[in-house]
Order: structure tokens, then sequence, then C-alpha cells
């Protein structure tokens, strides 16, 4: 990491002033994006007993869960959750290319969970 860090400083140092104000402008700002907290809080009434179960054989890894999936996800074991990141991971969706941003996609989620939608 060390390495591959000195070779990307040596190639901004190549670089003319002013792209390298430009580069150190980028960075910074995604260094203060990062540094943003992305919690969005589980929606929805406390869930029964019954509710969780009946989530257990299908809750999926989701952005925006409900209060209901996220206890049943915390039912899981650790085994089973990382068999379902998996899962989720290899989903023809997750090949797909987009020019969104993460601020966009960000974005999105937010107004999803405005509007009550849940993927």
């Amino acid at each position: 990491m060390s390495s591959l860090l000195d070779h990307a400083i040596d190639a901004v140092k190549r670089l003319p002033i002013e792209r390298q104000k430009d580069v150190a402008e980028a960075m910074l700002a995604l260094a203060q994006i990062e540094a943003q907290p992305f919690y969005l809080p589980p929606k929805g009434d406390e869930p029964t007993e019954a509710e969780i179960l009946a989530l257990i054989s299908t809750v999926m890894p989701s952005a925006t869960p409900t209060k209901a999936e996220v206890a049943a996800w915390q039912r899981l074991s650790a085994d089973e959750q990382l068999r379902r990141y998996r899962e989720a991971l290899h989903h023809p969706d997750c090949d797909k290319v987009s020019s969104l941003t993460m601020q966009d996609l960000l974005a999105l989620a937010h107004q999803d969970v405005a509007q009550g939608n849940h993927a």
C-alpha cells in the first residue's frame, strides 16, 4: 500500500502546479465526503416475534432495511450473513455500470426512504 501511495504522490508531483492544486482540491473534497457518516435509521414499527421469524428465511442485505429486517438479520449466524452477502454481491445487478456518483446514490437512497420505498 505504501509503495502504491508513493507512486501516486510521485505522479502528482510531476504534474504542473495548477494540476497539483486540482488534485489536492479533489482529494480534500473526497475526504470531506467520506468523513460524513452514512446512516439511515431502520423504518417501521418495532417488529413482533412472528414478523421477525417470517423474515429470517428471506432477509437479505439492504441499504434501507425495516426494523423487522434488521432484527431478522441479526438472528442469522455470521456464516449465514456472509453467505447472503455473497449471494447479493453475485446478483446480475452488481455487474451494471452506472454514471451515478456515490452522492447521487445516497440522494436516491434518501429519496426512497422519504417516499417509503424499499428495495
